[in-house]
């Protein structure tokens, strides 16, 4: 990526704020606008990994910052998102960190640069006016599913931007997921081309194939290709569970092993599969209206990155 990012068109004259000021005016309000809920964490974390290393004078790293900003301003500039909303991962971890103490224990802890640059993204959101979301004890992802959830049963397009494969769970015929790297959306087709069945069975097909980024084991000795034949012809684990002496029948390699595997790993399928559920029932206190995108000052986008050093974003700016 280019050291001169997109972020600069916010400050180009005339600013891409101000032709968002003007649109807003023209427009009339409407109540079937797309809501766009954004996963935080992976803009980050995919922002942090794709920059060189970057600093301020006094040490303090912005890459991942200057990644994030140049993602949010290319999005709103592309899509002119009416309602937005960027989600965040609760501090001390989640409902499924009790359940099982192994949850993403793969991971370790996020490097120190990384760490140090989350409250200066929230400060970057805050500065553009985008609302944010975060429910204690649940991901991110558990409040993304409820929301879109919630939009899409109003009656509302919604669009999860995520290269999260859980959040593929939501995906319906009123919810997309667009993953920003690859440029690519995912509707019901995609998903089922991915995992081998629709929407409602991929937490079944991971509770099974296990999900190495998780650190979810799933059933010993079943892959991928098993698990998503499995759930094709099932449906669903406790389908599957209920009428396991069918697996015998099934057109797959090594059909009586996978039987055998499959009831020896009940109970882990179970476990597993709930433990990759997204669950889309929180309580939030949150109505489509609060996620309307609001109007920035400029002035406050230029004295936060000129704080950081970002000469490049600010160069034509007040």
């Amino acid at each position: 990526m280019s050291d001169r990012l997109a972020f600069l068109t916010v400050f180009d004259e005339p600013s891409t704020m101000a032709r968002r000021k003007r649109a807003s005016a023209q427009q009339p309000a409407t109540t079937g606008g797309r809501a766009y809920l954004l996963d935080i964490s992976y803009f980050i974390f995919r922002a942090y990994h794709a920059l060189p290393e970057m600093r301020t004078s006094e040490g303090l790293p912005t890459n991942a910052v200057r990644g994030v900003a140049s993602m949010l301003e290319a999005m709103i500039r592309e899509d002119s998102p009416e309602y937005l909303v960027a989600v965040f991962d609760p501090v001390g971890g989640s409902f499924r960190d009790q359940v099982f103490p192994d949850y993403k224990a793969n991971r370790g802890e996020p490097d120190e640069d990384i760490k140090v640059q989350f409250p200066l993204v929230e400060r970057l959101i805050d500065a553009m006016a985008i609302p944010r979301a975060v429910a204690k004890g649940y991901e991110a992802d558990d409040v993304i599913a409820t929301l879109a959830r919630r939009f899409a049963e109003a009656g509302h397009e919604v669009t999860i931007v995520s290269g999260d494969k859980d959040l593929m769970q939501c995906v319906d015929e009123r919810v997309v997921m667009f993953d920003p790297m690859r440029k690519k959306h995912f509707g019901p087709a995609e998903v089922e081309e991915r995992f081998g069945v629709g929407p409602q069975a991929v937490a079944d097909v991971l509770g099974i194939m296990g999900d190495s980024s998780d650190n979810l084991p799933g059933v010993r000795g079943v892959g991928a290709k098993g698990a998503s034949a499995l759930m094709a012809h099932f449906g669903s684990v406790e389908a599957m569970l209920e009428r396991s002496a069918e697996i015998e029948e099934l057109d797959v390699r090594g059909a009586k092993s996978l039987r055998r595997k499959i009831e020896e790993g009940r109970e882990d399928a179970v476990k597993f599969k709930d433990l990759a559920t997204v669950r889309n029932e929180v309580a939030l206190d949150l109505e489509l209206e609060d996620l309307r995108l609001g109007q920035p000052e400029e002035s406050e986008l230029v004295a936060f990155f000129e704080e950081l050093e970002m000469k490049t974003l600010v160069t034509r700016g007040g």
